[in-house]
């Protein structure tokens, strides 16, 4: 809003006067604009510099006190990272980077609105959407700035289509399997090597676990007896803050979400990759890296991803397993809450988002066996 009077000199210069708390002060510019800017600054800065210091913060400084005050050992090390790269690559420096008072909804918006231009994913949007809104509402709450703008504002829309899910196919599972049962007997030993732990994909097609869930699973949540596998924890790959924040560290903690917690029930095929696995095994790891520890992430996808080119199978990554595990099930007419269950998915929602596309003579065919 305008404070105070703005006219047009007679040499071409616009004066603009303000007073707050009869302290009087004089702005010159050539520009209109520039001197309703200097003013307002002037203001503000007036106003709360000795009322309520958190005004004169700028926002990335309000956002990393925020970060670290009510997420940093309050969420998953994994979570955090995010949010944290977050404000380095999107809100450090950026155009909403300016002292509190200066923020309004219009100035936020348009920064989310120019955010669809650099061909972000909806998700990105929407996680850079979610930060912005947590930290103006809890501004709001503490009266540091005078307006919710977080109500205010609207996620942007990606121009990028939702990529689509990768998938085995039938052709390849079946050359993963065969090549994975020829290779464990192998005599040759840099082929027995590699594959030395292989069931474990084939386990991980048939459960639909996630990858850090099955680096972290003990023997101890494998019942052999009722066929079933408790998910009660997960490996994660997050940055090492002891080491200054420049490297990763792989820990086990906590699953992703409270579904995903969850008993899983294992079919005659990923029961013989377990027993098989028992069998090789020396520590309490289900999959371990040859010392009695669990193996660390980035070994275990580069193994996997050794083995589809040993097999001539195209490498889609670790999770296109999960996926096609999901998508199976799904094509096979198990109810999505099943699946969504079986995957620890967080609503049913996120599993008919995902894995169910109804095509129009599915929908037509709806509509005819409507009867009354």
């Amino acid at each position: 809003m305008q404070k105070g009077s703005v006219y047009k000199r007679s040499n071409g210069l616009y004066q603009g006067t303000i007073m707050y708390n009869g302290v009087k002060k004089v702005f010159y510019s050539r520009s209109r604009s520039d001197v309703c800017e200097k003013m307002n600054d002037w203001y503000y800065e007036m106003k709360y510099s000795n009322v309520n210091n958190d005004n004169i913060f700028n926002f990335s400084d309000y956002v990393y006190r925020f970060l670290y005050t009510y997420k940093y050992g309050f969420i998953k090390p994994q979570s955090f990272d995010r949010l944290e790269s977050i404000y380095k690559c999107h809100i450090l420096k950026s155009d909403i980077d300016v002292p509190m008072y200066k923020l309004n909804d219009l100035i936020i918006q348009k920064y989310l609105n120019d955010k669809v231009s650099l061909n972000l994913s909806q998700s990105s949007l929407k996680k850079i959407y979610e930060l912005i809104v947590s930290v103006l509402s809890y501004a709001y709450r503490r009266n540091d700035i005078s307006v919710d703008y977080a109500s205010l504002l609207v996620c942007p829309r990606s121009k990028i289509e939702t990529k689509k899910i990768d998938t085995y196919t039938s052709d390849d599972i079946n050359l993963l399997e065969s090549t994975i049962r020829d290779s464990l007997v192998s005599k040759d030993y840099n082929t027995y090597r590699l594959f030395r732990y292989s069931p474990v994909f084939l386990l991980m097609l048939h459960t639909g676990v996630r990858c850090g869930e099955i680096l972290a699973l003990t023997w101890s949540c494998v019942d052999f007896d009722n066929r079933l596998i408790y998910i009660n924890k997960s490996l994660h790959h997050c940055l090492n803050r002891d080491s200054g924040g420049t490297k990763y560290i792989d820990i086990i903690g906590d699953v992703k979400t409270d579904n995903s917690r969850r008993v899983v029930p294992v079919n005659a095929v990923a029961l013989e990759c377990l027993q098989y696995l028992r069998s090789i095994s020396t520590s309490d790891y289900v999959v371990d890296n040859g010392n009695g520890n669990f193996l660390k992430l980035r070994s275990f996808e580069q193994t996997f991803k050794r083995i589809c080119e040993y097999c001539g199978v195209k490498h889609k990554g670790l999770h296109a397993l999960r996926h096609t595990f999901a998508s199976i099930l799904i094509d096979s007419n198990v109810s999505a809450k099943t699946v969504s269950m079986l995957l620890g998915h967080s609503s049913v929602v996120f599993t008919l988002n995902k894995y169910v596309h109804v095509d129009n003579d599915a929908l037509r065919s709806g509509v005819d066996s409507i009867t009354y």
